[in-house]
Formats: structure tokens, sequence, C-alpha cells
């Protein structure tokens, strides 16, 4: 009879998830508020941690500079939390 060693993995937490769930607090200022709200609309927002390809896709997509900035203060914010 052999031995089985399980592990748990920590599910990785992606951006968009994350965001909307801090949206709220004290921390977070109205450009990344706003922003969060658009994001959690968009259907096709990348399901991804990576800031550059994020921000690929939001000038892709036309983001105007507020859109961009609450996108870049939120995320600072996303990388020291977690």
């Amino acid at each position: 009879m052999g031995i089985i060693i399980t592990h748990k993995t920590r599910r990785k937490t992606m951006f968009k998830d994350w965001a909307i769930k801090y949206a709220n607090e004290n921390y977070v200022n109205a450009f990344s508020r706003d922003f969060v709200k658009d994001m959690e609309h968009d259907e096709s927002f990348p399901k991804s941690d990576n800031k550059y390809y994020i921000l690929r896709y939001l000038r892709n997509r036309g983001a105007c500079d507020k859109a961009i900035e609450g996108f870049k203060e939120m995320f600072k914010i996303f990388e020291n939390k977690r």
C-alpha cells in the first residue's frame, strides 16, 4: 500500500476578482472605483493579473486617461496586498 501525499495549492487571485472585492475600501481613490465599476461590466476584460497585458487591452479599447490612471492605482494596491 503506497502513501499518497496531497497538498493544497492556493488558487491564484486574478486582478479583476480582487478589484471588485476591494473597490469600496477607504484606501481606493475615486478614479479606481470608477474603473472597477466599468471593468465589472466588461465581459471581455482579461482574466489575468499581468499589468502590461491589461494595459494593452485598455489602450486597444480606447480607455481614457482617467481610466488608465484608475487602473494603475488599483493595480499598485493589488500588488502590495497580495
